[in-house]
């Protein structure tokens, strides 16, 4: 797999159901042994079965810039993160309900990954590079 936004984001983007800016962009680690993405088919946060998430982030990404197409925002740290296998970095648009909570983006080729913490605060280092987070 790579990192790719999932396609019915696209079409949520498209429509104007996500503003990276103002909207609430949460992030999920999640198990690769429990949770295999559809990333064709895969919609809202209820898509993700319970027991693959390790983490869901209570707190939105802060910082969020979109400049020419190209989403970056500050630094995320992940707290009491479980000591177990971590395969995914997913964001969504969290509306609080996990029915209607966007699934928006999908990590699964960084430098660490896959990883077993060794710290219970994890912190995610989004890419400088040309396209940030990700570009739309």
């Amino acid at each position: 797999m790579t990192n790719q936004r999932y396609s019915l984001a696209n079409d949520h983007f498209g429509m104007g159901d996500i503003d990276l800016i103002n909207d609430k962009i949460s992030v999920l680690l999640t198990s690769a042994s429990e949770y295999t993405p559809d990333l064709v088919n895969d919609e809202y946060l209820s898509d993700i079965p319970v027991d693959a998430i390790l983490y869901k982030g209570s707190e939105g990404l802060s910082g969020k810039v979109l400049v020419g197409g190209v989403f970056t925002s500050n630094d995320y740290t992940c707290t009491d993160v479980p000591f177990s296998q971590i395969d995914h970095i997913i964001l969504f648009k969290d509306t609080g309900d996990e029915k209607t909570s966007i699934l928006i983006a999908y990590f699964d080729e960084a430098d660490i990954m896959p990883f077993v913490p060794t710290n219970p605060k994890v912190k995610i280092k989004w890419s400088e590079g040309v396209n940030g987070i990700f570009k739309i």
